[in-house]
């Protein structure tokens, strides 16, 4: 037991585990791969093996990422933003990163279907 215990983390550390190049999983597919938070596009080398199932998962977390991020938007910001010398609110772009991140995985779940 041991040993398989200690080949794990071998592996681990020789591998890097998720998330290990900078980027931070917002959650995990039902069968277990990892969502990231940003630089992960649908169509990205990392979801390549994605079934249709996993990109609804990832498509699934990442609209409620944007969900949560348009409660915190200050209610000024929906003002101000996009009015001369006013430039988007942080939270705005984070919103808006993760609501294109679930229409990219919707298209990835839309083209898995035709084949």
């Amino acid at each position: 037991m041991n040993n398989i215990i200690k080949k794990s983390f071998e592996n681990l550390f020789e591998k890097g585990g998720e998330g290990s190049r900078g980027g931070k999983v917002i959650g995990h597919t039902k069968t277990g791969k990892p969502v990231y938070e940003t630089g992960k596009k649908g169509d990205h080398a990392v979801y390549k093996n994605f079934s249709k199932e996993d990109h609804e998962d990832a498509g699934k977390l990442h609209k409620q990422k944007s969900e949560e991020y348009q409660k915190l938007i200050p209610e000024h910001a929906f003002k101000t933003s996009g009015l001369r010398g006013h430039s988007k609110h942080p939270l705005m772009t984070k919103r808006d990163y993760h609501y294109q991140r679930w229409v990219e995985h919707d298209l990835a779940v839309s083209r898995l279907k035709k084949e």
